[in-house]
Formats: C-alpha cells, sequence, structure tokens
C-alpha cells in the first residue's frame, strides 16, 4: 500500500484526528496494522497514531514505537466499537 492510500483510509474509514503528517485514531476505534514481513504478514495491533515523513512511518502503540518504511505497510484492520456491545456467540441472541 502506498502512503497516499493509507492516508485516504485513515481520513475516511478511521476520521482520524490529523496534526501535520500525524494522523490520531479515535481511542474507541481498533487499528491493526499489517506488515509484509519476508514471505508473511505481521500484525502491529492497538495503533493510535500513524506519523509520515518522505522516508520514515513511525506507529505509535499503548507500549512502543515502530520505525519502518513507509512502503512496508501490507493493510490495514479496522475494529468497529459497535460490534463490541452485542453479544453475538451462537445460542445468546436476543
Amino acid at each position: 500500500m502506498t502512503p497516499n492510500t493509507v492516508r485516504d483510509i485513515l481520513n475516511d474509514a478511521f476520521a482520524a484526528k490529523r496534526d501535520g503528517d500525524t494522523y490520531t485514531i479515535d481511542p474507541e476505534r481498533r487499528l491493526v496494522v499489517m506488515l509484509e514481513h519476508g514471505s508473511g504478514i505481521l500484525q502491529i495491533p492497538k495503533v493510535h497514531a500513524l506519523s509520515f515523513s518522505e522516508d520514515l512511518l513511525v506507529l505509535t502503540t499503548d507500549e512502543n514505537l515502530y520505525y519502518l518504511d513507509p512502503g512496508a505497510i501490507f493493510g490495514l484492520k479496522a475494529g468497529d466499537p459497535q460490534l463490541d456491545k452485542a453479544d453475538t456467540r451462537t445460542g445468546f441472541r436476543r
């Protein structure tokens, strides 16, 4: 994914707050960033902010900062806060 595509998704799907080249995700939302890693995919959960520069992408989570190549993002996975509110297990439908 190109950095511009990621920015568009953050604006459109997440309504991320933008401050310069830093996009902050609402704490109610869950964002998982998927990175290409060799022949597999590495998932980074609980991403709160993404900061873009010319040759660096910084992901901020609860516990860590990740410094990455801006083109390393394979995909984004969005969690919807409304999905957690209903108990959707089998046998518990209301």
